[in-house]
Protein backbone atom coordinates (compact mmCIF):
# COMPACT_ATOMS: atom_id res chain seq x y z
CA UNK A 1 0.00 0.00 0.00
CA UNK A 2 2.11 2.90 1.16
CA UNK A 3 5.12 4.25 2.94
CA UNK A 4 3.97 7.11 5.13
CA UNK A 5 6.49 9.59 6.36
CA UNK A 6 6.00 10.80 9.91
CA UNK A 7 6.87 14.39 10.73
CA UNK A 8 8.13 15.34 14.18
CA UNK A 9 7.92 19.08 14.83
CA UNK A 10 9.82 20.75 17.63
CA UNK A 11 8.17 23.99 18.64
CA UNK A 12 10.25 27.10 19.07
CA UNK A 13 9.87 27.15 22.85
CA UNK A 14 11.45 23.70 23.09
CA UNK A 15 14.27 24.63 20.73
CA UNK A 16 15.09 27.82 22.65
CA UNK A 17 15.02 25.81 25.86
CA UNK A 18 17.51 23.36 24.41
CA UNK A 19 19.75 26.20 23.31
CA UNK A 20 20.02 27.72 26.79
CA UNK A 21 22.58 26.30 29.20
CA UNK A 22 21.06 24.40 32.11
CA UNK A 23 17.78 23.54 30.36
CA UNK A 24 18.63 19.85 30.04
CA UNK A 25 21.49 18.78 27.84
CA UNK A 26 19.68 16.13 25.86
CA UNK A 27 16.56 16.81 23.74
CA UNK A 28 14.59 14.01 25.40
CA UNK A 29 11.28 15.72 24.75
CA UNK A 30 11.77 15.32 21.00
CA UNK A 31 10.76 12.17 19.07
CA UNK A 32 13.38 9.47 18.76
CA UNK A 33 14.66 7.48 15.77
CA UNK A 34 17.40 5.07 14.69
CA UNK A 35 18.80 2.88 12.00
CA UNK A 36 16.02 0.48 11.05
CA UNK A 37 16.47 -3.15 12.05
CA UNK A 38 14.37 -6.21 11.35
CA UNK A 39 12.39 -7.42 14.35
CA UNK A 40 12.47 -11.09 13.44
CA UNK A 41 14.45 -13.51 11.32
CA UNK A 42 13.34 -17.07 10.64
CA UNK A 43 16.77 -18.36 9.74
CA UNK A 44 15.28 -20.35 6.88
CA UNK A 45 15.59 -19.71 3.16
CA UNK A 46 12.56 -18.02 1.61
CA UNK A 47 10.59 -20.27 -0.73
CA UNK A 48 10.29 -18.70 -4.19
CA UNK A 49 7.26 -18.76 -6.43
CA UNK A 50 7.49 -21.14 -9.35
CA UNK A 51 7.00 -18.29 -11.86
CA UNK A 52 7.41 -14.52 -11.98
CA UNK A 53 4.36 -12.33 -12.72
CA UNK A 54 6.57 -10.61 -15.31
CA UNK A 55 7.64 -13.96 -16.85
CA UNK A 56 11.16 -12.55 -16.91
CA UNK A 57 13.89 -12.00 -14.34
CA UNK A 58 15.36 -8.87 -15.94
CA UNK A 59 12.99 -5.95 -15.36
CA UNK A 60 13.38 -2.54 -17.02
CA UNK A 61 12.20 0.39 -14.89
CA UNK A 62 11.33 3.83 -16.30
CA UNK A 63 10.56 7.15 -14.59
CA UNK A 64 7.49 9.29 -15.29
CA UNK A 65 7.86 12.66 -13.54
CA UNK A 66 4.59 14.61 -13.52
CA UNK A 67 5.62 17.15 -10.85
CA UNK A 68 6.83 19.94 -13.17
CA UNK A 69 9.61 20.62 -10.67
CA UNK A 70 13.37 20.80 -10.90
CA UNK A 71 13.80 17.62 -8.87
CA UNK A 72 15.69 14.76 -10.49
CA UNK A 73 14.33 11.46 -9.20
CA UNK A 74 16.97 9.36 -10.95
CA UNK A 75 19.30 8.97 -7.98
CA UNK A 76 16.48 8.12 -5.55
CA UNK A 77 15.05 5.56 -7.96
CA UNK A 78 18.46 4.07 -8.66
CA UNK A 79 19.16 3.71 -4.93
CA UNK A 80 15.80 1.98 -4.39
CA UNK A 81 16.45 -0.50 -7.20
CA UNK A 82 19.96 -1.13 -5.91
CA UNK A 83 18.48 -2.04 -2.52
CA UNK A 84 16.27 -4.69 -4.08
CA UNK A 85 18.95 -5.99 -6.43
CA UNK A 86 21.01 -6.67 -3.31
CA UNK A 87 18.16 -8.08 -1.20
CA UNK A 88 15.60 -9.67 -3.55
CA UNK A 89 17.12 -13.12 -3.20
CA UNK A 90 16.54 -13.06 0.55
CA UNK A 91 13.14 -11.34 0.69
CA UNK A 92 11.44 -11.37 -2.71
CA UNK A 93 8.79 -13.91 -3.67
CA UNK A 94 10.41 -14.35 -7.07
CA UNK A 95 13.79 -13.62 -8.62
CA UNK A 96 14.26 -10.25 -10.28
CA UNK A 97 17.04 -7.91 -11.34
CA UNK A 98 16.01 -4.30 -11.89
CA UNK A 99 17.58 -2.08 -14.52
CA UNK A 100 16.82 1.63 -14.49
CA UNK A 101 16.24 3.16 -17.93
CA UNK A 102 14.49 6.46 -17.09
CA UNK A 103 13.25 7.09 -20.64
CA UNK A 104 12.46 3.51 -21.67
CA UNK A 105 9.51 3.32 -24.10
CA UNK A 106 8.38 -0.20 -23.21
CA UNK A 107 9.36 -0.75 -19.57
CA UNK A 108 8.20 -3.49 -17.25
CA UNK A 109 7.69 -0.99 -14.42
CA UNK A 110 7.04 2.75 -14.39
CA UNK A 111 7.80 4.85 -11.32
CA UNK A 112 5.25 7.65 -11.60
CA UNK A 113 6.06 10.64 -9.39
CA UNK A 114 3.25 13.10 -8.75
CA UNK A 115 2.21 15.70 -6.20
CA UNK A 116 -1.23 14.11 -6.08
CA UNK A 117 -1.43 10.35 -6.58
CA UNK A 118 -4.41 8.25 -7.55
CA UNK A 119 -4.41 5.63 -4.80
CA UNK A 120 -7.30 3.94 -2.97
CA UNK A 121 -6.59 5.98 0.18
CA UNK A 122 -5.83 9.71 0.04
CA UNK A 123 -3.46 9.51 3.01
CA UNK A 124 -1.17 7.05 1.27
CA UNK A 125 2.17 8.33 -0.06
CA UNK A 126 2.37 5.59 -2.69
CA UNK A 127 0.68 2.48 -4.04
CA UNK A 128 1.52 -0.48 -6.26
CA UNK A 129 -0.08 -3.82 -7.17
CA UNK A 130 0.74 -6.81 -4.98
CA UNK A 131 0.70 -9.98 -7.12
CA UNK A 132 -0.03 -13.47 -5.90
CA UNK A 133 1.81 -16.57 -7.05
CA UNK A 134 -0.59 -17.09 -9.95
CA UNK A 135 -0.62 -13.48 -11.16
CA UNK A 136 0.66 -12.67 -14.64
CA UNK A 137 0.86 -8.91 -15.17
CA UNK A 138 0.36 -9.24 -18.94
CA UNK A 139 -3.13 -10.58 -18.23
CA UNK A 140 -4.09 -7.95 -15.65
CA UNK A 141 -6.58 -5.28 -16.64
CA UNK A 142 -6.24 -2.66 -13.93
CA UNK A 143 -5.28 1.00 -13.39
CA UNK A 144 -2.10 -0.45 -11.91
CA UNK A 145 -1.09 -1.88 -15.30
CA UNK A 146 -0.97 0.31 -18.40
CA UNK A 147 0.01 -1.11 -21.79
CA UNK A 148 1.75 -4.00 -20.09
CA UNK A 149 3.73 -1.76 -17.68
CA UNK A 150 3.19 -1.98 -13.93
CA UNK A 151 2.58 1.51 -12.52
CA UNK A 152 4.10 2.37 -9.15
CA UNK A 153 2.57 5.62 -7.90
CA UNK A 154 4.79 7.74 -5.66
CA UNK A 155 3.88 11.00 -3.94
CA UNK A 156 6.50 13.73 -4.30
CA UNK A 157 5.29 16.77 -2.37
CA UNK A 158 7.27 19.86 -1.42
CA UNK A 159 8.89 18.45 1.73
CA UNK A 160 10.22 15.25 0.15
CA UNK A 161 13.88 14.74 -0.61
CA UNK A 162 15.85 11.98 -2.31
CA UNK A 163 15.93 9.86 0.84
CA UNK A 164 12.17 10.01 1.43
CA UNK A 165 11.51 9.20 -2.23
CA UNK A 166 14.00 6.32 -2.16
CA UNK A 167 12.40 4.76 0.92
CA UNK A 168 8.93 5.21 -0.57
CA UNK A 169 10.03 3.47 -3.77
CA UNK A 170 11.69 0.62 -1.84
CA UNK A 171 8.43 -0.03 0.00
CA UNK A 172 6.24 0.04 -3.10
CA UNK A 173 8.58 -2.13 -5.15
CA UNK A 174 8.42 -4.56 -2.24
CA UNK A 175 4.70 -4.85 -2.97
CA UNK A 176 5.46 -5.51 -6.66
CA UNK A 177 7.70 -8.35 -5.45
CA UNK A 178 4.64 -9.85 -3.78
CA UNK A 179 5.32 -8.65 -0.23
CA UNK A 180 2.47 -7.61 2.03
CA UNK A 181 2.67 -5.37 5.07
CA UNK A 182 4.48 -6.83 8.10
CA UNK A 183 6.50 -9.27 6.01
CA UNK A 184 10.28 -9.18 6.15
CA UNK A 185 12.10 -6.88 5.93
CA UNK A 186 9.73 -5.47 8.53
CA UNK A 187 11.40 -2.05 8.77
CA UNK A 188 10.72 -1.62 5.05
CA UNK A 189 7.33 -3.25 4.64
CA UNK A 190 5.47 -2.30 7.83
CA UNK A 191 3.15 0.69 7.31
CA UNK A 192 4.25 3.73 9.28
CA UNK A 193 2.89 3.97 12.82
CA UNK A 194 0.71 0.87 12.50
CA UNK A 195 1.97 -0.96 15.54
CA UNK A 196 4.61 -3.65 15.02
CA UNK A 197 4.44 -5.48 18.37
CA UNK A 198 8.16 -5.85 18.98
CA UNK A 199 9.74 -2.41 19.57
CA UNK A 200 12.30 -1.20 17.07
CA UNK A 201 15.19 0.86 18.54
CA UNK A 202 14.60 4.61 18.35
CA UNK A 203 16.90 7.39 17.22
CA UNK A 204 18.13 8.08 20.72
CA UNK A 205 19.50 4.55 20.99
CA UNK A 206 21.90 4.69 18.04
CA UNK A 207 25.15 6.57 17.43
CA UNK A 208 23.87 7.86 14.07
CA UNK A 209 20.08 8.18 13.67
CA UNK A 210 20.09 7.70 9.89
CA UNK A 211 20.32 4.63 7.67
CA UNK A 212 23.87 5.62 6.77
CA UNK A 213 26.58 7.94 8.05
CA UNK A 214 26.99 10.06 4.90
CA UNK A 215 24.74 13.11 5.19
CA UNK A 216 24.43 15.96 2.71
CA UNK A 217 23.62 19.51 3.76
CA UNK A 218 22.11 22.34 1.72
CA UNK A 219 22.09 25.99 2.81
CA UNK A 220 19.20 28.18 1.62
CA UNK A 221 20.00 31.84 2.23
CA UNK A 222 18.32 33.45 -0.79
CA UNK A 223 16.43 35.98 1.34
CA UNK A 224 19.54 37.24 3.16
CA UNK A 225 21.96 39.98 2.21
CA UNK A 226 25.23 38.97 0.61
CA UNK A 227 27.15 39.52 3.84
CA UNK A 228 24.65 37.50 5.88
CA UNK A 229 24.74 34.69 3.35
CA UNK A 230 28.50 34.38 3.77
CA UNK A 231 28.17 34.30 7.58
CA UNK A 232 25.58 31.52 7.55
CA UNK A 233 27.43 29.44 4.99
CA UNK A 234 30.77 29.87 6.79
CA UNK A 235 29.13 28.99 10.11
CA UNK A 236 27.58 25.90 8.55
CA UNK A 237 30.91 24.73 7.16
CA UNK A 238 32.53 25.31 10.55
CA UNK A 239 29.80 23.21 12.22
CA UNK A 240 30.26 20.44 9.66
CA UNK A 241 34.02 20.44 10.20
CA UNK A 242 33.50 20.16 13.95
CA UNK A 243 31.18 17.18 13.70
CA UNK A 244 33.24 15.50 10.97
CA UNK A 245 36.27 15.71 13.28
CA UNK A 246 34.40 13.65 15.87
CA UNK A 247 33.11 16.58 17.96
CA UNK A 248 35.72 15.95 20.66
CA UNK A 249 34.86 12.26 20.79
CA UNK A 250 31.08 12.75 20.90
CA UNK A 251 30.50 11.55 17.33
CA UNK A 252 31.64 8.36 15.54
CA UNK A 253 34.45 8.68 13.03
CA UNK A 254 32.29 7.44 10.15
CA UNK A 255 29.96 10.46 10.33
CA UNK A 256 30.45 12.51 7.16
CA UNK A 257 28.58 15.80 6.61
CA UNK A 258 29.08 17.51 3.25
CA UNK A 259 27.66 20.65 1.64
CA UNK A 260 25.77 20.14 -1.64
CA UNK A 261 24.18 22.51 -4.15
CA UNK A 262 20.79 20.79 -4.40
CA UNK A 263 18.07 21.01 -1.75
CA UNK A 264 16.38 17.84 -3.05
CA UNK A 265 19.65 15.89 -2.85
CA UNK A 266 20.28 17.04 0.73
CA UNK A 267 19.43 15.19 3.93
CA UNK A 268 19.60 18.32 6.09
CA UNK A 269 18.48 21.75 4.85
CA UNK A 270 19.37 24.99 6.61
CA UNK A 271 16.91 27.81 5.95
CA UNK A 272 17.72 31.38 6.95
CA UNK A 273 15.77 34.59 6.45
CA UNK A 274 13.71 37.37 8.08
CA UNK A 275 10.46 35.37 7.97
CA UNK A 276 12.01 32.27 9.51
CA UNK A 277 11.67 31.39 13.18
CA UNK A 278 14.75 29.68 14.56
CA UNK A 279 13.90 26.04 15.16
CA UNK A 280 14.17 22.52 13.86
CA UNK A 281 11.81 20.20 12.00
CA UNK A 282 12.92 16.55 11.70
CA UNK A 283 11.19 13.93 9.57
CA UNK A 284 11.45 10.20 10.08
CA UNK A 285 9.65 6.89 10.20
CA UNK A 286 8.02 4.83 12.94
CA UNK A 287 6.58 1.36 12.45
CA UNK A 288 6.27 0.10 16.02
CA UNK A 289 3.77 1.02 18.72
CA UNK A 290 5.69 3.68 20.64
CA UNK A 291 5.21 6.28 17.86
CA UNK A 292 8.82 7.45 18.29
CA UNK A 293 10.94 7.67 15.18
CA UNK A 294 13.29 4.83 14.32
CA UNK A 295 15.42 6.81 11.89
CA UNK A 296 15.54 10.23 10.27
CA UNK A 297 14.90 10.81 6.58
CA UNK A 298 15.20 14.60 6.54
CA UNK A 299 15.96 17.50 8.85
CA UNK A 300 15.12 21.19 8.39
CA UNK A 301 17.04 23.74 10.46
CA UNK A 302 15.72 27.32 10.58
CA UNK A 303 17.77 30.40 11.45
CA UNK A 304 16.09 33.79 11.76
CA UNK A 305 18.01 36.67 10.17
CA UNK A 306 18.42 38.22 13.65
CA UNK A 307 20.39 35.11 14.67
CA UNK A 308 22.85 35.25 11.78
CA UNK A 309 25.69 36.61 13.94
CA UNK A 310 25.35 33.60 16.25
CA UNK A 311 24.44 31.12 13.53
CA UNK A 312 27.36 28.84 14.46
CA UNK A 313 25.80 28.31 17.89
CA UNK A 314 22.23 27.93 16.60
CA UNK A 315 23.09 25.58 13.73
CA UNK A 316 25.56 23.61 15.83
CA UNK A 317 23.11 22.95 18.64
CA UNK A 318 20.37 21.86 16.25
CA UNK A 319 22.81 19.70 14.31
CA UNK A 320 23.55 17.94 17.60
CA UNK A 321 19.99 16.59 17.65
CA UNK A 322 20.03 15.50 14.01
CA UNK A 323 23.34 13.65 14.34
CA UNK A 324 22.74 12.08 17.77
CA UNK A 325 19.67 13.14 19.76
CA UNK A 326 20.93 12.07 23.18
CA UNK A 327 24.36 13.69 23.05
CA UNK A 328 25.39 17.35 22.83
CA UNK A 329 29.15 17.85 22.29
CA UNK A 330 31.10 20.39 24.39
CA UNK A 331 31.10 23.17 21.78
CA UNK A 332 27.33 23.51 22.14
CA UNK A 333 26.53 22.09 25.57
CA UNK A 334 26.60 25.35 27.54
CA UNK A 335 25.78 27.98 24.95
CA UNK A 336 23.91 31.11 25.92
CA UNK A 337 21.90 32.14 22.87
CA UNK A 338 18.73 33.57 24.40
Amino acid sequence: MTLLQMRASLIVAIILCLLVAGCGGNPTSAPATTTAVDTAETGSEKAKWSTSPFESERLVVAINDTTNSSRDFTYAASAALQYWNENVEEYGNYDAQFELQPNATDPDIVLRYAEQIDCPESKWSGCAPTPTENTTFDDVESPAVENGSVIVRLEAVSHTNWRIDRNNAIHEIGHVLGLSHYEQPIAIMAPAGKGVKQPIPNVQEHPIPWRDANLRVFVNTTSLSEGQRAKVRNSTQKVLNYYNSGAEGYRPDELNLKLVDSEYNADIVIHSGPNTTSGIDPYGRSVDRDQSLEYFVKGDIYVNSTDVDRSYAVIGRMMAYLTQPNSVPPDFDHLQVS
